[in-house]
């Protein structure tokens, strides 16, 4: 029997363009297409590396996207009007992946903060406040998965995301350089570029998701189409 994802894109016809963000879990998007999967079934597809999330969403709301590989609460954030327009519909098709996200911390925090320790982090950044005049954290997308995790840590910390600390979006495959450059103390995002801060000793995982603090099987990617396509696919 077919994927699930044939028999959908089957039933819509037409060219699908695929958007994906270069991290781990798009390779279910990319591989599907270096390995022929969706000429073997007979679906004319289109795939596209997308800059970023916000650009991912605007293409999926203007049509320029018919699906894309993103994140899990993206059209949440969406529909809530936190990431993009109020009341927007993006349907989820499917869950991509589980866990795999981190919160990386710069190597300004080594020697006062360890791997899973929460309990001095407040102290470590009320130092670099005190040294800086501000600590910034980034996320990936407000509202999305990096974000409510990221402002979940900072809860747990015992600071305030909203008002002791800057919380930015960036890009995740920006992550590294802008950590690297000093724009940001800490990010949460998901693989790979937890591995490459530590490859390149920019920083550290202090924290991962599948760890105890946030749960053994957290949602991280999902499938999305259009609400025009769905409705195609329906009517057929």
């Amino acid at each position: 029997m077919p994927p699930l994802w044939v028999l959908i894109f089957q039933k819509g016809a037409g060219k699908i363009r695929i958007g994906f963000i270069l991290l781990t879990d798009c390779v279910t998007v990319v591989m599907a297409q270096e390995l022929g999967l969706y000429k073997k079934y007979g679906v004319d597809v289109e795939v596209t590396k997308e800059a970023s999330w916000p650009n991912v969403r605007d293409k999926l709301l203007n049509g320029e996207l018919t699906a894309a590989h993103t994140l899990f609460s993206l059209p949440l954030s969406v529909y809530t009007g936190i990431g993009g327009p109020k009341g927007k519909v993006i349907p989820i098709v499917m869950v991509l992946s589980f866990n795999g996200q981190g919160i990386m911390l710069a190597n300004k925090f080594k020697g006062k903060v360890g791997v899973g320790d929460i309990k001095n982090v407040k102290q470590a950044v009320q130092e670099i406040i005190a040294k800086e005049g501000e600590c910034t954290f980034a996320m990936t997308f407000p509202g999305g998965t990096h974000d409510i995790w990221l402002r979940y840590w900072l809860g747990a910390c015992g600071i305030n995301p909203n008002k002791d600390v800057r919380v930015i979006p960036n890009p995740p495959p920006q992550m590294v350089a802008n950590m690297k450059v000093g724009r940001m103390d800490g990010f949460c995002v998901g693989e790979p570029w937890n591995a490459v801060v530590v490859r390149e000793g920019v920083g550290f995982t202090h924290l991962a998701t599948q760890d105890k603090m946030c749960g053994s099987a957290t949602p991280k990617r999902s499938w999305l189409l259009t609400t025009s396509f769905l409705r195609r696919t329906e009517k057929r």
